[in-house]
């Protein structure tokens, strides 16, 4: 039982400070839900990269999970997109702007 409540003292405290940083962290998955959206634009990164380097739109759907439709609104950014098209991009990948235009310049640097 001591164990439990130390468990439940630790997930308060990790909760508190997922709030401060704005990281929210589930109970019952014990899974920070913040990990999701930071998985997603590693992943626009990668298959950024990939269209980049002419890989096949296969082999990035295969790596990163993404389907036809996500792969080809990332290939839009290869096309050096203006900040509309960026915005565009960013609402259909679920993503936000700032986050889209800092990937598209990392890439294209």
């Amino acid at each position: 039982m001591r164990e439990y409540n130390e468990y439940l003292k630790d997930l308060k405290y990790r909760e508190e400070i997922g709030k401060k940083k704005g990281i929210e962290i589930g109970r019952k998955k014990e899974i920070e839900i913040g990990k999701e959206e930071e998985i997603r634009k590693i992943k626009i990164e990668i298959a950024l990269q990939m269209l980049k380097e002419n890989d096949k739109i296969e082999k990035i759907k295969k790596l990163t999970k993404f389907n036809s439709f996500e792969i080809l609104e990332i290939k839009k950014l290869l096309n050096k997109p203006d900040d509309t098209t960026i915005k565009e991009s960013a609402e259909k990948l679920k993503i936000d702007f700032d986050s889209l235009k800092k990937i598209y310049e990392e890439v294209n640097d």
